[in-house]
């Protein structure tokens, strides 16, 4: 967890060097805030495992921001999970979920994979800001 810090300030340097808003930097750190911490608590079983998330960002057509995050932690698709009841009383929610249904609200998509003992999540944002 001490590695969020590092996680954000990468990913908004790798945004400032494309001279992206500020509108734009706020949701996407706040969306990968939500993954990283879901990885790092949830991802591996045990100690034993190799606890190593490798992220990668990239922009294509010049409009476009990648964020991928790659982990040999337990395989699991976030995005099979069912939307939260967030009109529901406390009482009648149940724990979790709500971290994936942010990172979708944010995200302009997101994407899931198992491939080679790898979940690789990425997530997509237009770096077009709406009129």
């Amino acid at each position: 967890m001490e590695s969020l810090y590092l996680v954000q300030d990468f990913i908004e340097q790798q945004l400032q060097s494309y001279s992206c808003d500020e509108q734009l930097i706020m949701p996407i750190n706040l969306a990968a805030e939500e993954i990283f911490v879901n990885i790092v608590q949830y991802g591996f079983s045990n100690t034993n495992d190799k606890n190593v998330i490798i992220i990668n960002c990239f922009i294509e057509n010049s409009s476009i921001f990648y964020l991928q995050f790659c982990d040999m932690g337990v395989p699991f698709n976030p995005l099979q999970k069912q939307i939260p009841l967030i009109d529901a009383s406390i009482e009648e929610r149940s724990i979790g979920g709500l971290g994936i249904y942010l990172a979708k609200k944010l995200m302009d998509g997101i994407t899931y994979e198992f491939t080679n003992g790898k979940n690789k999540l990425t997530l997509k944002k237009s770096l077009v800001l709406p009129k």
